[in-house]
């Protein structure tokens, strides 16, 4: 498991690229990129994880300009080290205003559809696309604890403070989604819950590895075993972890239990 600063030359000069030329294509616009997520707090698979990225604008981005910056994110995107990054106007971060409007995103998880549409015309009305994501809080404190600046402005000049309150409903919609999404993605909300769990234990920002690790402590014999499978399925120890149905419901009603516990407490 590795930071940004230990990630290796080829993923470290495809983030630092990449925050290049975002600038260069935002040119005055541009106040800053910054780094979140596992690179960011040293728990990265460099088999497995994203580039979290967030980009902080003067003002709107020109809907062609929006058009360039998709087009290079879908080029850079596919060729190793998938990434997610979030634009956001520095006006918005400033009124802090929750959940928070977003002027672009793009994941992998976006790609279909912004490849469908720069061949057509709906490009040209993606400036009227004014979408909030509740997720934006969490990713904000987690810049402001652990976050890396890529390029522009210091990150306290640039980032409010995110309330626990803010933080807390930021990363409480895993809760929610656990139920129907463990099966499928086992790693990812196991220790996701275990970090909202591990948060409202101690009111830090945790990596996934770290939350699992003092999470476990805290469980039964069962629920922890499967904490540790998570874990070794996250750091790429082995093959992918199975797990039986009956395991999945076991961690999912202990975490879940703990939390909802702690917050009626």
């Amino acid at each position: 498991m590795v930071s940004y600063f230990d990630c290796g030359e080829e993923l470290r000069q495809k983030g630092d690229g990449l925050a290049s030329a975002i600038t260069a294509m935002l040119a005055e616009n541009a106040v800053g990129i910054y780094l979140h997520g596992s690179l960011a707090m040293g728990c990265c698979n460099p088999q497995q994880s994203d580039i979290d990225l967030l980009t902080v604008t003067r003002g709107a981005i020109a809907p062609a300009r929006r058009r360039e910056i998709i087009a290079r994110l879908l080029a850079i995107s596919a060729s190793g080290f998938p990434v997610e990054i979030s634009f956001v106007e520095a006006a918005v971060l400033a009124a802090a205003e929750y959940p928070l409007r977003y002027e672009l995103h793009y994941s992998e998880a976006w790609r279909q559809w912004y490849t469908e549409h720069l061949s057509d015309a709906e490009w040209e009305i993606w400036h009227s696309r004014r979408l909030t994501d509740p997720d934006l809080a969490a990713h904000i404190r987690v810049i402001k604890s652990r976050g890396v600046r890529l390029s522009g402005k210091d990150i306290s000049m640039v980032f409010p403070d995110v309330s626990d309150a803010e933080y807390t409903k930021a990363i409480q919609g895993d809760l929610a989604d656990a139920a129907q999404g463990i099966a499928d993605r086992p790693v990812y909300y196991i220790l996701n819950l275990c970090r909202f769990y591990g948060f409202l234990l101690t009111g830090a920002v945790l990596s996934k590895r770290e939350a699992g690790l003092l999470v476990r402590e805290c469980l039964g014999k069962d629920a922890a075993a499967a904490v540790d499978k998570a874990l070794r399925g996250y750091a790429g120890a082995g093959p992918v972890p199975r797990f039986a149905a009956g395991e999945l419901e076991c961690v999912r009603a202990e975490l879940e239990t703990g939390i909802k516990e702690y917050l009626s407490g």
